[in-house]
């Protein structure tokens, strides 16, 4: 029994327990960089939960440039004098956004009413006056006169368009029909004068009964009450738009008082 012992003592490394490796927690120096990463994003992502972590896992892949800066934003500072890395780094992919889409609506609003060429990708080019751009997708809407009156209406998707070069400014009278061409039938049986006649009596009305109402848009051709409705010509109860129901039901009724007091 004391040689089985004595055997296994042999056997065994002999060093006393003072000098053995201090036990510690793997870090990510003791990895390639590829591991280190990948190890890094595990062990953040295990604090919030195991969902996340398989989400999160097959969305970066080991050693890529995603992994190593999720890596270096979760890794603790090394002194007092280093920091963190800034927010921003922290976002990995802003996507392949053009100029055109990274423009603010008021940018896009100066395009309006205007011939423009318009560069998109695959080298197509596209010419027309700007009806308007979707502030959402950065499309553009165009519109080309054609012969007997008719109009074309074209789209190009934001993501497509890479230039827009301005050719021409338009004038009063293109601008009104510009403003026609999605106008509702019943607006189009009344001159523009006369649709400016009925805006200006309805506005005065509005105001005599101390309902707050302004002009908008680049012609003024909308009525605005209280900045909650608008009113389109030919202004009638069925062009008013709002989404509070309580208040357009209100106006409706009003207008509609209003305009059959005028017959």
């Amino acid at each position: 029994m004391a040689a089985a012992t004595t055997a296994a003592t042999a056997a065994s490394p002999s060093f006393p327990l003072t000098d053995r490796p201090p036990l510690r927690s793997p870090r990510s120096q003791d990895f390639p960089a590829s591991e280190a990463s990948n190890f890094a994003l595990k062990k953040s992502l295990r604090s919030r939960g195991g969902a996340v972590q398989s989400q999160q896992e097959a969305a970066v892949p080991p050693g890529s440039t995603a992994a190593r800066a999720w890596a270096r934003a979760q890794a603790p500072s090394a002194g007092p004098g280093t920091e963190r890395p800034a927010a921003t780094e922290l976002v990995l992919d802003v996507g392949n956004m053009s100029d055109w889409q990274r423009k603010s609506p008021l940018d896009w609003e100066t395009y309006v009413n205007k011939m423009v060429k318009v560069a998109a990708i695959e080298k197509h080019e596209y010419e027309g006056w700007v009806l308007t751009v979707d502030p959402v997708s950065a499309s553009i809407v165009l519109a080309v006169f054609l012969e007997n009156e008719k109009v074309s209406i074209s789209v190009v998707l934001g993501h497509a368009v890479q230039e827009v070069k301005i050719l021409k400014e338009g004038d009063d009278e293109m601008k009104q029909r510009l403003s026609c061409i999605f106008a509702p039938e019943e607006s189009k049986a009344y001159s523009p004068e006369e649709l400016e006649k009925r805006k200006n009596d309805l506005k005065t009305w509005l105001e005599r009964n101390h309902i707050p109402v302004t002009e908008q848009g680049e012609l003024g051709r909308t009525l605005c009450v209280a900045g909650l409705l608008t009113i389109d010509p030919p202004y009638g109860p069925e062009e008013c738009s709002s989404s509070n129901e309580i208040i357009l039901s209100r106006v409706q009724g009003l207008i509609q008082g209003y305009l059959e007091k005028q017959q």
